[in-house]
């Protein structure tokens, strides 16, 4: 059976209980559906990668649309990886940012499939996350922050 995904890059008429399921279940929010319809509705860019009515992917950007832009929320269920929905989705997002410097987070596990896109990592980005202390842990523990205070070899250590 050959699978055909379609990119829908509006937010009308998006299930939003699927994409909170679909953000979930990739551990990237607990945002409520009716709270994921406010993020989205307010991003500059979205995508959302559908297999006839039902979403498999979600994605999407925030942007000045001419200098700055930041990704966030990419997101593929797990039957559909590997088939090209997360390539095609940044694609899509990449081209709507083109000429703009843009910006991601992503897990350590991410980090290469960005990379085919021309990312790099940078040393100096800095992150103030709201939230509870065991979500800010979480995300430390995944890789996705380094330990309070940390260091690279060589650099300065703060000043208190």
């Amino acid at each position: 059976m050959k699978i055909m995904i379609t990119y829908k890059m509006d937010t009308e008429n998006v299930d939003w209980q699927e994409v909170h399921d679909i953000l979930h279940e990739a551990g990237l929010s607990d945002f409520s559906p009716e709270e994921q319809k406010v993020i989205f509705t307010h991003s500059t860019i979205t995508v959302f990668a559908m297999d006839g009515a039902k979403i498999v992917g979600v994605a999407r950007a925030l942007s000045d649309t001419l200098s700055q832009g930041a990704i966030f929320n990419v997101a593929v269920r797990p039957a559909y990886q590997g088939l090209g929905v997360g390539t095609n989705m940044i694609s899509r997002v990449l081209e709507k940012l083109k000429g703009q410097n843009v910006i991601i987070y992503t897990s350590p596990a991410g980090v290469s499939f960005y990379e085919r896109f021309g990312f790099r990592r940078c040393k100096t980005s800095m992150c103030l996350f709201a939230g509870a202390p065991e979500h800010l842990q979480m995300l430390e523990n995944g890789g996705f922050m380094l330990p309070e205070g940390f260091r690279f070899d060589g650099e300065p250590s703060r000043k208190v």
